[in-house]
C-alpha cells in the first residue's frame, strides 16, 4: 500500500518542510511515496506534485498535514482512500483578526477542517501532547503525539562566517534572539517591551535580532511603528534568512526570549539548544511540554521580571551553565530515530 502525504505549502528550511521531508523515506516502507502540494518555493525536489495531479489509486493511504484552510482538504474529503491526519496545528483565529481578516477566515476554515475530519479519519497524528488534546476535542477518537521530525544534521552546517564576524565585531553588550515568523500570536512586540526594560536596567549596550519572515504586513508595520515610537535603534528585525545566516544569529547570541502565546511545538527551542542557547519563554501553547525543564519559563508578561531574568541567565555561570546542559539532554528526547519506528507502528496498525 502506497501512503502519499498532502500538505498546503512546503516551504524551503520550513520546520513542517523538513518534517515531510523525512516522512517520506519512512512511508517507502509502504511503496513509493509522493508529496502533493498547493505550492512551494523549495527547487528540484523529485516526487513533489501539485495535488491537483493527484490519480487515486486502489489501496492508497493518504496522509494529510493539517495547518490552515485549504481547497486540498476539500478535496481530500472526497477521497474514497483513507485519510490520516498528521496535526500541525491551526493558530486561533482571534489574533489574525485585526490585522489579516482573510487569513483569519482561513484559519478558522482550517480548524472547521479538521473537525469534519475527525468523522472520517483512522488517525490523528500530533506534534504535542498540547495538539493531541486539540485532536481530542475535535472529535478524534484514535490520536498519538509523535514530536516533528527534526533534520538536525543541518545544524553541522558552517554559519555563514562574514555575517558571524560583522555580530561579533559591532558586539558591545548582551544580544537577544527571538526566531518566529512576525505573526500576531508570536508577540514580537512583547519581546520588545522585555528587551527595552532590560536595556534600561541592566544593558545600555544590548541588542535584539528577531529573525523570521513576515506573515502579515499590517502587523509588521505595527512592529515597525512600535520600534520607531519608542526609539529603539538596538532592535533588528533581519526578516528571513538562509540557514547559514540563521546559524550566525544563533551561534552569535547570547539568550532566546520568546513571549509567542499560541505554538504547536515550537522549532526554535531546539535550535536554541543545539547551539547551546539558554531559553527564556512564555507559557504559550505547547512550549511548556516541548520544553520541559530545560528553560526559564513564565506565566504572566511583566516586563521587569522578565528582564530580571534575562539578566540572571546572562550573569549567573552556575546557572547559564545548568540551563544549557538541561538543553543538551532535552535535544535526546526529539531525536528523529527514537520516533521513526513508531511513526511506522501507527501507520500500520490502522492500515
Amino acid at each position: 500500500m502506497a501512503v502519499h502525504q498532502f500538505l498546503p505549502h512546503l516551504g524551503q528550511g520550513d520546520g513542517i518542510g523538513n518534517h515531510v521531508l523525512r516522512l517520506r523515506g519512512l512511508l517507502e516502507n509502504f511503496g513509493p511515496s509522493k508529496i502533493f502540494v498547493e505550492s512551494t518555493d523549495v527547487p528540484k525536489v523529485p516526487r513533489v506534485l501539485s495535488y491537483l495531479d493527484h490519480q487515486p489509486e486502489p489501496g492508497e493511504a493518504l496522509l494529510y498535514h493539517a495547518s490552515i484552510g485549504t481547497p486540498m482538504a476539500r478535496y481530500l474529503m472526497k477521497q474514497p482512500s483513507p485519510v490520516l491526519i498528521d496535526y500541525h496545528n491551526v493558530t486561533p483565529m482571534h489574533f489574525y483578526a485585526a490585522y489579516e481578516p482573510r487569513v483569519a477566515s482561513l484559519l478558522y476554515a482550517g480548524k472547521s477542517e479538521c473537525r469534519q475530519f475527525a468523522a472520517q479519519s483512522p488517525l490523528g497524528i500530533a506534534d504535542s501532547e498540547y495538539s493531541e488534546r486539540e485532536l481530542k476535542e475535535m472529535g478524534f477518537d484514535n490520536t498519538a503525539t509523535i514530536p516533528i521530525l527534526m533534520d538536525f544534521d543541518k545544524y553541522s552546517q558552517e554559519p555563514d562566517r562574514r555575517l558571524y564576524r560583522k555580530l561579533m565585531r559591532t558586539k558591545r553588550g548582551t544580544d537577544l534572539l527571538f526566531v518566529g515568523r512576525i505573526s500576531p500570536h508570536k508577540r514580537q512586540e512583547d519581546v520588545i517591551k522585555a528587551f527595552a526594560v532590560y536595556k534600561r536596567e541592566f544593558d545600555p549596550n544590548a541588542r535584539l535580532f528577531l529573525v523570521g519572515r513576515s506573515s502579515s504586513g499590517r502587523y509588521l508595520e505595527a512592529v515597525n511603528a512600535f520600534i520607531r515610537k519608542a526609539n529603539l535603534t538596538d532592535v533588528h528585525l533581519v526578516g528571513g534568512v538562509p540557514d547559514a545566516k540563521l546559524f550566525a544569529y544563533y551561534q552569535g547570541a547570547d539568550v532566546l526570549v520568546s513571549m509567542s502565546e499560541h505554538e504547536g511545538f515550537f522549532v526554535p527551542l531546539l535550535e536554541a539548544w543545539t547551539f547551546r542557547l539558554p531559553v527564556i519563554a512564555y507559557a504559550g501553547g505547547a512550549i511548556p511540554g516541548t520544553m520541559g525543564e530545560a528553560g526559564l519559563l513564565f506565566y504572566e508578561k511583566r516586563y521587569d521580571e522578565v528582564a530580571a531574568l534575562i539578566d540572571v541567565a546572562i550573569r549567573d555561570q552556575t546557572l547559564r551553565e545548568r540551563l544549557i546542559a538541561a538543553g543538551t539532554a532535552r535535544l535526546e528526547d526529539f531525536q528523529p530515530e527514537r520516533h521513526d519506528r513508531r511513526f511506522i507502528e501507527l501507520i500500520e496498525s490502522v492500515l
